[in-house]
């Protein structure tokens, strides 16, 4: 029987960073600083059978951005790969931990399809379900 060879694995082109970011805007810009140069858009294609956005970049479909939410994966061209999470600080006793009303208003207005948002879009949703359900009055 012939046996088709693979080609060798080349453990250095898999090889992970990690690293992590405290808030969205601080994890794009080390998502940019990581990435290959260029311009980044949104791949409607690989969003959907994904279910997460996927940014590639214009001049490689092999280098790309996804936002998973609570973590970003970096791809390049050359095989490499960095990932980090997206981890916000410890809130003190006398900051409440919430994202108010305006953020969930803003996400509700700006959201047509509610079973593709982010996991920290749902996250700040289902906190403010939780507030506004808590201030009813509750059924017999």
């Amino acid at each position: 029987c012939l046996a088709k060879k693979s080609a060798p694995i080349r453990h250095s082109a898999n090889f992970q960073t990690r690293s992590k970011a405290a808030t969205i805007p601080e994890a794009w810009e080390l998502a940019y600083k990581l990435a290959d140069a260029g311009e980044y858009k949104l791949d409607k294609d690989s969003e959907e059978r994904a279910g997460y956005p996927i940014f590639m970049a214009e001049n490689s479909c092999y280098s790309r951005i996804c936002d998973l939410g609570c973590r970003m994966e970096i791809m390049k061209a050359d095989g490499t790969s960095v990932n980090f999470w997206i981890e916000p600080q410890e809130t003190t006793v006398e900051e409440p931990a919430h994202y108010g009303n305006e953020l969930t208003e803003t996400i509700k207005a700006k959201t047509e399809n509610f079973s593709k948002i982010s996991y920290f879009k749902k996250f700040v949703l289902s906190l403010s379900s939780i507030v506004d359900t808590s201030t009813k009055p509750r059924g017999n």
